[in-house]
């Protein structure tokens, strides 16, 4: 289980948050500015699972685990599942991108990285390394609480 009193903050170089965001609809994890930065930033929790790792975003009085359908990022209501009960639809793993030391994240259910669209900050899936959310670029920090 996610322990959601130990909280993380995804974080992009350029200075974006990743964050749940509520469109007609759907919802949709996009990379946002945030005022007064990990103060306010969307918490997210980290499941691990050897070298694997899921992620379930807070927003508000939900909580969504990223979810892989086919080739689509989705969101879905977390209901207090455990590692061992999530499907390979969850997982992402770090990866080597070919050049030293620059890795991504793959889904572990197909041959997808996560990246960010440029005209638009929505998170998405490509099967193009190059266009791949760097790791060595976003930063998890502990989430700061007062």
């Amino acid at each position: 289980m996610v322990n959601f009193n130990d909280m993380f903050v995804l974080k992009t170089k350029t200075g974006l948050y990743l964050k749940v965001m509520k469109f007609p609809g759907e919802l949709k994890l996009q990379a946002t500015e945030v005022q007064n930065g990990k103060k306010n930033a969307p918490r997210v929790g980290v499941f691990h699972l050897n070298t694997r790792m899921a992620f379930c975003f807070h927003d508000g009085e939900k909580d969504y685990l990223l979810k892989v359908e086919g080739t689509k990022l989705t969101l879905e209501v977390y209901k207090g599942q455990t590692e061992q009960q999530l499907s390979d639809d969850y997982w992402f793993q770090k990866v080597n991108l070919g050049t030293g030391e620059h890795h991504g994240l793959q889904t572990v259910r197909s041959n997808q990285y996560l990246c960010i669209q440029e005209y638009e900050p929505t998170v998405m899936l490509t099967e193009h390394k190059q266009y791949c959310l760097s790791v060595r670029k976003m930063e998890v920090h502990k989430a700061l609480t007062t």
